[in-house]
């Protein structure tokens, strides 16, 4: 989401309306959005609601150490990103995801499983952008796509019940819409592409 200067609105306004466009296009309900609530989200999913008028408020997914038991507070779901990723993982090898973009491929691919105490966690963020740093700089960032691919898989199990292996009839009625998500995919990657080709492997 490209944020503009000198237009009025705060950057987290301007996230905001941005999302609930995107959201109206896709005629995707506000409240399934799931938003990672362990920084500045939490206040984002707030103003989401605000400036949608709706009522509806986002999931807050409120990223806590690895262990902690998934329970659901008044408005936030606890998990860790270790489960979330590993969630993913358990879709990725039941071929259950497809079309990721280039970098949240890439981000998946290679962030590491590191060991730690006799428990296996999920790289930090910040040792996984020093040690991508050192192959390029376009790969020494956040792996915020990752991040945001586990966390619309996150809806989709706290939502709808998707689960793994799982076997659903896709209907004809949802060609339309994949045909424009397809698209708008492919746009994205188009101008997100890194310049380098061959993502390291981990």
């Amino acid at each position: 989401i490209r944020i503009l200067a000198n237009t009025g609105k705060s950057a987290e306004i301007q996230i905001a309306d941005a999302v609930i466009e995107i959201c109206g296009r896709y005629n995707v309900p506000l409240n399934t959005l799931c938003v990672d609530a362990s920084g500045q989200g939490r206040g984002l999913a707030d103003v989401i609601q605000l400036r949608s008028g709706n009522g509806f408020t986002p999931t807050k997914i409120y990223s806590t150490n690895v262990g902690t038991r998934n329970v659901k507070s008044f408005d936030t779901v606890i998990s860790s990103a270790h489960d979330m990723w590993f969630t993913g993982r358990n879709f990725i090898s039941h071929r259950q995801i497809f079309g990721l973009d280039a970098l949240a491929y890439g981000q998946l691919h290679t962030r590491l499983i590191v060991e730690k105490g006799g428990k296996k966690l999920l790289e930090a963020k910040s040792d996984y952008k020093k040690r991508m740093g050192t192959i390029s700089s376009v790969y020494g960032r956040s792996p915020d796509e990752a991040d945001a691919a586990m966390l619309a898989l996150q809806s989709a199990v706290l939502h709808y019940g998707f689960y793994p292996g799982q076997k659903l009839e896709v209907l004809r009625s949802m060609s339309e819409e994949s045909r424009r998500y397809e698209m708008a995919l492919q746009e994205y990657n188009s101008m997100n592409t890194p310049a380098r080709t061959g993502m390291p492997k981990a």
